[in-house]
């Protein structure tokens, strides 16, 4: 019999647990990230994505949206894992993801994205 303690409940989606989704926050310089500026194009490329086929373009889209995120979250000093926390939650709030495929298929988008976010995080430009 397994002993271990159990986690709390996860949000279906993406795994993590209610009380961890993220809020803005803020790095050393104290301007909140992501920026309102930022955190709105990130979700209008999330929600074409994923109203959309997916497309190079719509994914190109993305990735922008991600590189200015990743411009901020270097410019604050913050960690990529700030970064993959403020896409998570932007992605979590898409209202788009109520009439999107199947939950299958909302884990692999995700995982793509989450890829590209990290891939975008770690660029060395």
């Amino acid at each position: 019999m397994d002993h271990r303690p159990v986690a709390p409940a996860a949000d279906a989606l993406s795994g993590t647990p209610p009380a961890a989704l993220p809020q803005p926050s803020t790095g050393p310089s104290g301007a909140a990230f992501p920026s309102a500026r930022t955190l709105a194009r990130l979700r209008t490329s999330l929600g074409a994505y994923l109203r959309g086929s997916q497309s190079a373009a719509e994914e190109a889209a993305v990735r922008h949206a991600l590189d200015d995120l990743a411009h901020e979250a270097r410019e604050r000093r913050l960690h990529g894992e700030q970064m993959l926390l403020a896409f998570k939650g932007a992605w979590q709030e898409l209202p788009e993801l109520e009439s999107a495929p199947g939950h299958r298929e909302q884990q692999r988008l995700l995982g793509r994205l989450v890829t590209l976010c990290i891939d975008v995080y770690y660029e060395r430009g």
